[in-house]
């Protein structure tokens, strides 16, 4: 058993919402072996010290709290989970043509779909359709890179398929609650 400041746990990111309902249930499961790997990681890392220890044990900390909700939500991808194939591809080539900005009848194209058999799929593996799923995905990524980078805002917003920088400080807020720049200053102080 283990506690988890409430700062910490604010700062998970786009998923907060998601992540904090699952795990305010209580739960019983199969401890797998990455989630072992990184829970280990962390109680050595707590036991140590270092320049940028509480750092890393913020990160460890995330990860490991995202771990076991994937596990719990029954998304443990890579480890027989409940994700479709077909869910899977669709992450991979988001990752590969974020910077494209393809929309979701380019990945439908891509995976010989319909688009509203790509929003049927979505919807059925995560609660979204096939666009809001996309720009989920764009979110995660500009998360990242806002907290673990130094990159203007504007490319970020490249990066994440938006042609128009200031479109991405309007879907970040909409979708966080607070601006790139505001995101960027909570989750590196």
């Amino acid at each position: 058993m283990c506690s988890v400041p409430v700062g910490v746990v604010a700062a998970l990111g786009p998923h907060l919402r998601e992540i904090a309902a699952i795990l305010s249930r209580p739960f019983t499961g199969p401890f797998l072996n990455p989630l072992r790997q990184a829970t280990q990681f962390l109680a050595r890392t707590a036991n140590e010290a270092g320049p940028f220890r509480s750092e890393i044990i913020a990160t460890l900390t995330h990860s490991v709290l995202a771990m076991v909700a994937e596990t719990q939500s029954g998304h443990a991808v890579g480890q027989g989970g409940t994700m479709s194939d077909r869910i899977q591809k669709l992450d991979t080539l988001i990752s590969q043509h974020m910077v494209d900005g393809w929309s979701a009848p380019d990945f439908a194209a891509a995976l010989s779909l319909s688009t509203g058999h790509l929003s049927r799929l979505c919807r059925q593996a995560t609660g979204l359709g096939a666009a809001a799923y996309i720009d989920r995905k764009r979110m995660v990524e500009a998360c990242r890179l806002l907290a673990f980078t130094q990159l203007p805002i504007s490319e970020i917003g490249y990066r994440v398929g938006y042609g128009d920088p200031s479109y991405l400080t309007k879907r970040f807020t909409r979708a966080q609650g607070l601006a790139p720049s505001a995101y960027r200053a909570r989750v590196t102080r």
